[in-house]
């Protein structure tokens, strides 16, 4: 399945749309292929669980958990863990917030 028939049969919001492309474009894929293996960009915007930064709102933990998902991908990693985005995604949110004490700890690699 392409992004296009995701965005059709989900009716993605353009931004989402970007982001696909972002994601696919960083793993070095053109975009002709982009329809190749849509399962790694779906599974980037999966939604996510509420613990993973609690006290975080929503919108702002996924954009972390998005985000430190390309990055783990852009280090080559095949298949991603969820313990590998989470704890990527809180050290992302305690770099921008260093003087907030977080309800979870992670120590830098």
């Amino acid at each position: 399945m392409s992004i296009a028939v995701e965005v059709a049969k989900n009716a993605w919001p353009l931004e989402r749309v970007k982001q696909a492309i972002r994601a696919a474009r960083a793993r070095g894929e053109s975009l002709r292929n982009l329809g190749e293996r849509p399962q790694r960009v779906v599974k980037a915007l999966r939604p996510i669980p509420p613990n993973w930064l609690p006290s975080v709102d929503y919108e702002a933990a996924r954009g972390f958990c998005n985000e430190a998902a390309r990055l783990v991908r852009l280090e080559g990693a095949e298949r991603l863990t969820d313990a590998e985005i989470r704890d990527r995604a809180r050290l992302l949110w305690q770099r921008e917030h260093p003087k907030e004490e977080p309800v979870w700890q992670v120590t830098p690699r």
